[in-house]
């Protein structure tokens, strides 16, 4: 098995799953989300089997129970009614026999109160020979004072039917000396009983003591007679694995008991009505389904891609940690496929009371796969291309010796943000003095390519051109570039440009005067100055401004991040759709891409910069191929260039609805162009259902590119379809 990063626990904290308030404020911690769900059937005995499992003797208990769990219930259930229902509705209550092999280790229980008895039927049913001894004449030892003779007398009767134990009435121990035949002992000798010098060094998790083989536990140990139940029930399972599997009764903490519940659960305001006379079975079956399931789900709430997966962080570590092996060698594809789908942008690890998050995992499994060459270029190929570009053909370093600042606006903003960086670069040049341009790309797709060498050697490069510059504040327009740099290249000094606007000031038109949101960047959550500027300068310019929820250091990602929009675009839409979703009102964002993504689906955007130099919002997001050109025409105009335009070999007719398709595909026009001509200059191309009708295609990098065209003329050509394969295709010779 090929080694991985992935094999750290990430997720070994995780609340999730865990019990919820009621069952913690149950001294029984009783499994109330399974005993929820099974009591919404029309059958109780399912929800009835929940109790006998988990509670023993159910009608004992439940005739003991204090209701401590009604107090922690956020829909405030009658939780203890519909216990009762259950049991009176139940027909199968006859325990389940199993065939266990007999073992050789035997048991003494003194006291046979509930405490004893729940300690013997724990360990009789799996094959210990129990003896139970007391000095009454018959077990219940003081349940009489509570619950009628006959009634835990038949329960005792039905639940150990099937755990064959030896009652040994009219008899008191007065020494441990006299249970030297034993390999175990339970003490439950009742509140008035004699605890045999154990007390001291009594564990009250495991009931284990200072002297082998005892425990101890019961009313004697001061215990309600609920809670004396529960510690019988833990001190079976202290002596069964002591018996099975260790020589001594030192760390032997084997108790199940969870008082403290891990995660919040916000109380709902629903009234208590309380029920008496228990509930008849349609209302029985209504009150179970108030309850909400309560557990710990903030990273999942606020996950498309947790919600598509199906998967909490756990499981999907579970499934990520077998990528090697079953992706790689068996060519299955779920853990890989899963991390390709994650957005990497830490909002689990934001909203996780345990600060838990997929993020690093998922970056682990990514450069374990790269490693293996299993990460399909298919996936990353656009966005690495896209970063050549911005880092070579596009890329510029205009220094500005002795200047403060170094404005580096990053590669999605030179692309389709083209006015704000001129208009910001003129703004730092007038208010913070002379200032240098820096246009490229912070490497972030190599990082989310999983390629640590490819990433590595953009670092060095950032690295290296700063420090030719004389290592000035960069000023950072993008907050993922500001984190990028912030947490690998933590030796350069940044600064957002919107602190610096909202410091030295924004003489700005009052463009707006709605209500409006400004929506949170994800790589923005560790920036609250940034935050907090971008909505100052709104203001000034006239914004009503309406708060998210999350926002800020919890904000939602719309969907940019991972490469996920090529990896699974299910996905992206439901990230980008539940972003969107947060409110009906327009959204003000401060980065390019979250405007981009807003605008694909047709929400209403704009760019703060559009507010604070008056530039005209984009209603939708720029053509691939203008993207291109735009990089190439912004730097051509800090070099004080015209810029050059390059010639159109064809000319190509393209309806407007299949240009946004092909966007959305990422084909790009000249890579059309491209196909077309190779079709028309080699004839390698299928005519079709008409004259000058062609289908035609291409291997281009990573994929076939085939396109579906007709031929007006000389020249001129239009386009009717096109689509890209991730295949390659074999030519005969």
């Amino acid at each position: 098995m090929a080694t991985t990063e992935c094999e750290s626990i990430y997720t070994v904290k995780c609340v999730h799953g865990t019990r919820p308030p009621c069952s913690c404020a149950c001294p029984m911690n009783l499994s109330l989300r399974e005993f929820m769900a099974k009591a919404t059937r029309r059958n109780p005995d399912s929800a009835y089997r929940v109790l006998a499992n988990e509670l023993v003797f159910p009608e004992i208990i439940t005739r003991l129970c204090e209701g401590a769990c009604a107090g922690s219930c956020a829909e405030n259930i009658d939780i203890h009614a519909l216990e009762r229902s259950v049991i009176g509705y139940a027909s199968q209550k006859a325990p389940m026999r199993f065939s266990v092999a007999p073992k050789d280790k035997k048991v003494a229980v003194v006291g046979a109160g509930i405490a004893g008895m729940m300690c013997a039927q724990r360990l009789a049913v799996r094959g210990f020979p129990v003896t139970v001894f007391d000095k009454d004449s018959e077990i219940g030892g003081t349940l009489s004072a509570v619950i009628p003779r006959d009634d835990y007398m038949a329960e005792f009767e039905l639940q150990l039917m099937y755990a064959p134990y030896d009652f040994r009435g009219n008899t008191e121990i007065t020494s441990l000396d006299e249970l030297s035949d034993f390999d175990a002992v339970f003490i439950a000798t009742g509140a008035d009983g004699s605890d045999f010098g154990l007390k001291d060094g009594w564990n009250e998790k495991s009931m284990a003591t200072a002297r082998n083989a005892c425990c101890l536990g019961g009313e004697i140990t001061g215990a309600s007679k609920i809670s004396a139940a529960a510690q019988g029930r833990i001190a079976g399972y202290t002596i069964e694995k002591y018996l099975l599997m260790s020589e001594s009764m030192s760390g032997v903490e084997t108790s199940f008991i969870q008082t403290e519940c891990l995660f919040e659960a916000k109380n709902s305001g629903a009234v208590s009505v309380p029920h008496e006379d228990g509930f008849d079975k349609i209302s029985l079956r209504e009150e179970a389904t108030r309850c909400r399931q309560c557990d710990c789900t903030a990273c999942y709430d606020g996950c498309s891609f947790m919600q598509q997966m199906k998967q909490y962080p756990a499981d999907m570590e579970a499934i990520t940690r077998t990528i090697p092996v079953r992706d790689v060698a068996l060519g299955q594809r779920e853990g890989s496929r899963m991390a390709f789908s994650c957005a990497v942008c830490g909002h689990c690890g934001s909203v996780c009371p345990q600060g838990i998050s997929v993020e690093e995992m998922f970056m682990g499994a990514k450069r374990n796969l790269f490693d293996l060459n299993a990460f399909p270029p298919q996936i990353h190929g656009y966005y690495i291309a896209d970063m050549n570009e911005a880092n070579g053909p596009a890329h510029l370093l205009k220094k500005a010796e002795g200047a403060k600042y170094l404005f580096f606006p990053g590669c999605q903003a030179a692309e389709s943000g083209a006015e704000h960086v001129k208009k910001a670069y003129e703004y730092l040049n007038k208010n913070c003095g002379e200032t240098g341009i820096w246009l490229g790309c912070c490497g972030i797709p190599s990082l989310w390519a999983g390629d640590k060498k490819l990433f590595a050697e953009q670092l060095d490069k950032l690295k290296n051109e700063w420090s030719s510059a004389w290592k000035p504040t960069v000023v950072m327009m993008c907050p993922t570039c500001m984190k990028t740099f912030k947490k690998y290249l933590p030796e350069i000094e940044t600064v957002s440009l919107y602190e610096l606007m909202e410091d030295k000031g924004v003489d700005a038109p009052a463009m707006m005067n709605s209500d409006s949101a400004v929506f949170d960047a994800c790589a923005a959550r560790e920036f609250p100055k940034m935050q907090n500027a971008v909505r100052l300068i709104a203001q000034k310019c006239g914004a009503k401004l309406t708060e998210l929820d999350p926002n800020g250091d919890k904000s939602l990602c719309c969907g940019n991040g991972g490469h996920i929009y090529t990896a699974n675009k299910k996905v992206w839409t439901g990230m980008n759709g539940l972003a969107g979703e947060l409110s009906d009102k327009p959204y003000i964002t401060y980065c390019e891409n979250c405007r981009n993504s807003f605008l694909m689906n047709g929400k209403d955007c704009c760019h703060i910069l559009d507010l604070a130099f008056g530039t005209e919002p984009l209603k939708a997001p720029p053509h691939i191929d203008e993207l291109r050109e735009s990089r190439r025409a912004l730097k051509a105009y800090f070099e004080g260039k015209c810029g050059e335009t390059e010639e159109k070999s064809l000319k190509i007719d393209i309806s407007a609805e299949l240009y946004d398709k092909l966007d959305r595909r990422l084909i790009s026009v000249k890579d059309i162009e491209k196909v077309i001509a190779d079709g028309e200059e080699t004839h390698r191309r299928v005519r079709l259902d008409g004259d000058e009708h062609y289908m035609g295609h291409m291997q281009i990098g990573y994929y076939t590119l085939w396109a579906e065209y007709r031929k007006l003329g000389e020249g001129e050509y239009e386009l009717l379809s096109a689509y890209s394969h991730k295949m390659t295709i074999l030519e005969g010779k």
